[in-house]
């Protein structure tokens, strides 16, 4: 099983986190990261999203771009301070072999950690970046394999 950690691309800043859009720089950053992104890795069958403004219109881009064939899952456990447990509860509950999740810094950070190394691993995440963490079956803490991680510096 294949999991993609992804973080929101650029966004608005705002008062209310909730309200924050994603903005026509982060549009077309994240464009280039998702052209690169099926360029290594064509297929994806479902992405689920923190229930911020942000999060699910980076997730609904990533929908469009692969044609998923089912429609972004919005999940509250993906909002900011989310539990990497859960992400890999949901992955193997929905029985998929690859999904996207789409989040937040510092979440997305210590999720990569969380599911490559037994000791820690220092992953920074730019907005827009993207993971993808294979498995040997199911997914699990410390069992993952970092296959790469695309992203730009802006």
């Amino acid at each position: 099983m294949n999991i993609y950690i992804v973080r929101h691309t650029i966004a608005a800043s705002a008062g209310n986190e909730y309200e924050s859009a994603i903005t026509e720089e982060g549009k077309k950053i994240f464009n280039f990261n998702l052209k690169c992104w099926s360029a290594v890795s064509p297929h994806l069958d479902m992405v689920v999203s923190s229930p911020v403004p942000r999060a699910f219109q980076t997730a609904k881009m990533i929908h469009e771009h692969f044609d998923t064939p089912y429609d972004v899952i919005v999940e509250s456990g993906l909002a900011p301070g989310a539990d990497s447990e859960l992400i890999a509860a949901l992955a193997n509950s929905l029985d998929k072999r690859d999904i996207a999740f789409v989040g937040h810094l510092p979440d997305v950070a210590y999720h990569v950690s969380n599911f490559i190394s037994m000791s820690g691993a220092n992953a920074v995440f730019l907005p827009g970046n993207i993971a993808k963490i294979s498995f040997e079956g199911e997914v699990r803490l410390r069992t993952g394999f970092l296959e790469f991680l695309i992203g730009s510096k802006k």
